[in-house]
């Protein structure tokens, strides 16, 4: 059993209408959406897919009438594919999809210790180091305690930042950015078998 109570082999779908042209579908535990989208866009219809893995963040895909128009990394846009992979790009300005890019340092709403704890914790796994190793006598630098229980809960201000931008570029596809009016709605909930 997974997170949300249904067995393995099944994704869990909530989906409803966004905006008169747009229906938001996010699934839970599963890609069988993500892989649908030339399906999804068929005969003159458009779909968009921002998804997440083990391994982070993945692509954003855009694909209209059943081909796949642009897609790129969220967080490392330097190749883009597609029949026209530019076309998102007027929609895109403003935004930030390059994790290596420090203008998130800027953000107001920062913890202004945060770019010494994430300079120091990039040192230590560049060094090989470890909080806590046995083989290690470097103790974790007075106040940044709260930061590295953060780290380890997942916040990650670079790629907070790619997802938000992400997410973002969609919201203005679509004309409907993911807001709480949305998340708080009661919307059909579904479950869809794994293919094996």
């Amino acid at each position: 059993m997974n997170r949300c109570g249904f067995a393995a082999e099944f994704s869990a779908v909530w989906a409803d209408r966004l905006t008169d042209d747009w229906l938001q579908i996010i699934e839970f535990q599963g890609f069988a959406c993500s892989g649908a989208l030339s399906e999804l866009s068929a005969q003159g219809g458009r779909a968009v897919s921002v998804g997440w893995g083990l391994n982070g963040v993945r692509d954003l895909r855009y694909v209209s009438d059943g081909y796949y128009t642009t897609w790129f990394s969220v967080t490392v846009p330097g190749e883009r594919y597609g029949n026209a992979p530019h076309a998102l790009d007027p929609l895109a300005e403003g935004l930030m999809f390059d994790i290596g890019d420090t203008s998130w340092t800027t953000d107001p709403e920062l913890p202004p210790a945060w770019p010494a704890f994430a300079e120091w914790s990039e040192w230590m796994e560049e060094n090989g180091y470890a909080v806590g190793d046995e083989d290690d006598e470097r103790p974790l630098p007075e106040g940044f305690g709260d930061f590295y229980g953060w780290s380890l809960n997942g916040y990650h201000p670079p790629l907070a930042t790619c997802v938000t931008s992400a997410l973002t570029l969609v919201g203005r596809l679509t004309g409907r950015e993911i807001d709480e009016a949305w998340l708080s709605g009661s919307h059909p909930w579904l479950t869809l078998p794994h293919r094996l």
